[in-house]
């Protein structure tokens, strides 16, 4: 009995505020944990936490949290230089046009004047979409994040990141409800849960975005989704994650899976487009436009990985040219984006190959035979085989080679799965191959680094 007193009487106590915030006009309120030792945890990692009036759901962002809730609220009252600098920071985005003034330009877009201003400056309209196709097409190969949110308004900013992350300041993400945000994701794969609970479910995005180095641009759209179908979406979405995961790893350890990112991606994308619907959202892929007249390529940056300092100058293999096919495919892109990892670059050569060997790899050195390759695309598809065999560590079994066969086959067909039967046809070749003669399936072969024991499969 003194459980349900206690917790109602949180209940009520708490409504009674939130009805109170409503009524006065106040939009936001800040979570309020009574910390001492008997504090809970979901309580402590709320506290000081601001969210909107409109999204406060007891349970998950309000108070009572739990049984025996003690939590309480605050109301967020912005004050006078509050309000200033956030007019001061939007208007930073405005490019109010030369020789116009704050107050007329203010006056104009109360008018709804503001695309006609933009055609004024500019002689044309600069609409949301092509500000993004235009960002897309310039990030879409970069080996870290940049991002772009277009808010309602048409004004835009942009942020830059690492490999893994972008916009580390997660305050602008209370100014993006009904924007539009879209990024590069280096990896190649769909969004990640860290993607969607900062986008979808904190920042209330309009569109979330992801484009991968082979174009790819993975799209979801809110439609108006509640803060409950939005926190329960990525929940959940999280969970299909960490499933995957855990196929992928089974798999791999039977040689079914050879590119774990890749699966996991695409489990994903299956997920996202079978579950999005019901719950306020839509998952779309599709691509940039990668026509020689919108895209302005520039890969000498990872030319100097490639070393062809003993390939003949009339050959028609070239570092540019094998970069160029590089770029056809997915894990082809992947490849190159890692390059510049690689402690002693790639080595190319002529006239020192051993019969019928294409590439070798030792430690940190990677050697390509050019003369043994009938093409670029060939030794593209070389450097993707080593280049397997450096970063995933893997070497002298046959399960190894039919694991960089694979990738190689991959670039070849220009997608990032195989079929079964495709990889069976690659298991069974390398079986029969006399150049791996000498390799046991997994017994005594190197994988993460380390050699197997040469007494178990």
């Amino acid at each position: 009995m003194q459980r349900l007193v206690r917790t109602e009487s949180n209940y009520c106590t708490n409504q009674a505020e939130l009805r109170g915030y409503a009524a006065a006009g106040i939009e936001k309120y800040e979570y309020s944990a009574l910390e001492d030792n008997r504090t809970s945890d979901i309580c402590k990692a709320l506290d000081g936490k601001v969210f909107d009036i409109k999204d406060a759901v007891v349970g998950v962002n309000y108070p009572p949290m739990h049984p025996f809730c003690r939590s309480s609220t605050v109301p967020v009252i912005q004050t006078a230089e509050d309000i200033q600098s956030e007019i001061d920071e939007r208007i930073e985005s405005w490019h109010i046009p030369e020789g116009m003034s704050l107050d007329e330009f203010v006056e104009r877009v109360n008018n709804g004047e503001l695309e006609q201003i933009r055609e004024e400056q500019n002689g044309e309209t600069v609409s949301e979409s092509d500000a993004i196709s235009d960002f897309e097409r310039k990030i879409y190969t970069s080996d870290t994040e940049h991002g772009l949110v277009v808010y309602p308004d048409g004004a835009t900013k942009e942020f830059g990141g690492d490999e893994h992350t972008v916009m580390g300041d997660k305050s602008e993400l209370s100014k993006m409800e009904g924007a539009t945000f879209t990024h590069n994701h280096p990896s190649g794969v769909t969004f990640s849960t860290t993607d969607i609970g900062n986008g979808i479910v904190t920042g209330n995005l309009s569109e979330l975005r992801a484009v991968t180095p082979s174009g790819e641009v993975h799209i979801l759209h809110n439609n108006g989704a509640s803060i409950e179908d939005r926190r329960k979406f990525n929940a959940l979405y999280s969970e299909n994650q960490k499933k995957a995961i855990n196929i992928a790893n089974s798999k791999i350890s039977r040689g079914e899976v050879f590119d774990k990112e890749a699966f996991v991606s695409e489990r994903k994308e299956k997920w996202l487009t079978e579950n999005a619907e019901k719950y306020g959202l839509s998952y779309e892929k599709t691509n940039i436009d990668l026509s020689e007249d919108n895209v302005n390529t520039n890969y000498a940056k990872s030319i100097g990985a490639l070393n062809f300092y003993e390939v003949s100058d009339d050959s028609p293999i070239t570092a540019q040219n094998v970069i160029d096919d590089l770029q056809t495919s997915p894990i082809g892109q992947r490849v190159y984006n890692m390059l510049d990892e690689l402690p002693e670059g790639i080595k190319c050569t002529e006239g020192k190959a051993p019969a019928g060997v294409r590439g070798e790899h030792s430690g940190n050195s990677i050697i390509i035979h050019v003369d043994n390759c009938s093409s670029n695309t060939e030794v593209a598809c070389t450097i993707i085989h080593e280049c397997t065999h450096h970063f995933m560590a893997i070497g002298d079994s046959q399960w190894a080679e039919a694991v960089c066969i694979a990738q190689e086959q991959k670039h070849i067909l220009q997608r990032d799965h195989l079929t079964i039967s495709e990889k069976r046809a690659i298991i069974k070749a390398v079986k029969a191959d006399s150049d791996y003669s000498n390799y046991n399936w997994k017994r005594g072969g190197i994988e993460h680094g380390r050699r197997r024991n040469t007494t178990t499969s």
